[in-house]
């Protein structure tokens, strides 16, 4: 087969081949249901710690904010393709904190691998508690 020709066959057949998994639904977002489906993917990774059942899950359902009993930490949920991550923050682990507006949030992390998140709630009053909540954080160290 002539170079040319593969060279035209290659990418045709990987576009194809994304599109057939796209179209599948073997590409499927992960979503969080509600703040009981949060707390239990957040106790896989950390058995441990005790949580205070209150939860604010991002309007798009891609991350969830946990309060926990010990005040100086706060529980992350956060859907990264059909995959969670989880995280234990902690004051030292926040970068900053910016609103953009009544319903958004900007957290940038002293964390390479997450370094930034964004952020939108259904309504300013979630969003002003979880920055009260974070603020806090602060305080407790």
């Amino acid at each position: 087969m002539p170079l040319e020709i593969f060279a035209l066959i290659t990418p045709l057949g990987i576009a194809l081949i994304v599109l057939i998994i796209r179209y599948s639904g073997l590409s499927k977002t992960a979503r969080i249901k509600g703040g009981k489906e949060a707390i239990e993917i957040f106790h896989q990774d950390f058995a441990g710690e005790r949580v205070s059942d209150i939860s604010t899950i991002s309007a798009d359902q891609s991350a969830a904010f946990i309060e926990l009993e010990n005040p100086a930490h706060l529980g992350l949920v956060e859907a990264i393709g059909d995959r969670f991550i989880t995280r234990l923050l902690g004051s030292k682990d926040i970068a900053s904190i910016k609103q953009y507006d009544e319903n958004s949030l900007s957290i940038r992390f002293h964390d390479f691998t997450h370094p930034k998140g964004q952020y939108k709630f259904n309504n300013p009053t979630e969003l002003t508690n979880l920055i009260e909540r974070l603020a806090n954080l602060e305080k407790q160290q």
